[in-house]
């Protein structure tokens, strides 16, 4: 999947090499925090380079998707329709998820793996792309009815696709304070290495979750 758009990728870590030129003024400041979540997203969004890796990496998930897609439909394209229902998509089941975590944990965790495959079933489905915005209740509706006879099993895929993503990356991230605390002139390798960290396994994720999607959206046997 990565090689299908590697100069794209390419591209965009060498902007995010540019961005590293900048150096790493304030980094101190953001990371200076109790809070990790808080911290790590100061880092990402208080540093030049940091801040190019986080856009390139929004960017590419619009190239590292439709990939991933044609696995499951060989003719799909990314129409600009179907860029945004992604972005509608994505930010409605963060909304509810996030809202359901704050109300309770369990919550949370039950809406995202119900929903976890409702951006799969809007972007597949078969109607004109100008009406792509008219799915997306009935997409949830059949993520739900998709899921909830495999709750458990895709539990397990959503958790473990997330695992293979945020572990190296984060592990690559650390490292790359590390060396920015050394010499902020690594960022001009370390930001691009990052976004590239971040689309091989975010290739591999989605390459898990869509073949997920795929044995559920299957007819059962019986």
């Amino acid at each position: 999947m990565m090689r299908e758009r590697m100069f794209i990728y390419a591209a965009l870590a060498v902007l995010c090499a540019v961005a590293g030129t900048y150096g790493a003024a304030g980094l101190v400041d953001a990371v200076n925090r109790p809070d990790v979540q808080k911290a790590i997203f100061g880092a990402l969004l208080g540093v030049p380079g940091l801040r190019a890796v986080l856009l390139a990496s929004v960017l590419a998930l619009f190239f590292i998707l439709p990939s991933a897609l044609r696995r499951v439909q060989p003719g799909f394209r990314m129409t600009p329709m179907r860029v945004l229902l992604t972005i509608v998509m994505l930010a409605a089941i963060a909304l509810a998820t996030d809202i359901g975590l704050a109300a309770m944990v369990i919550p949370g965790v039950v809406i995202g793996v119900l929903a976890s495959q409702a951006l799969f079933n809007a972007l597949l489905n078969d109607r004109p792309s100008r009406n792509a915005l008219a799915p997306l209740g009935d997409a949830v509706f059949r993520s739900m009815a998709m899921t909830k006879e495999h709750f458990i099993s895709t539990l397990g895929v959503v958790a473990l696709s997330l695992a293979i993503l945020l572990v190296p990356f984060l592990i690559s991230l650390f490292g790359a304070l590390v060396l920015i605390g050394w010499d902020d002139r690594t960022l001009i390798v370390t930001a691009p290495l990052l976004l590239l960290v971040f689309v091989y396994f975010e290739c591999v994720r989605y390459a898990m979750i869509v073949r997920w999607y795929a044995h559920l959206a299957r007819p059962q046997k019986g």
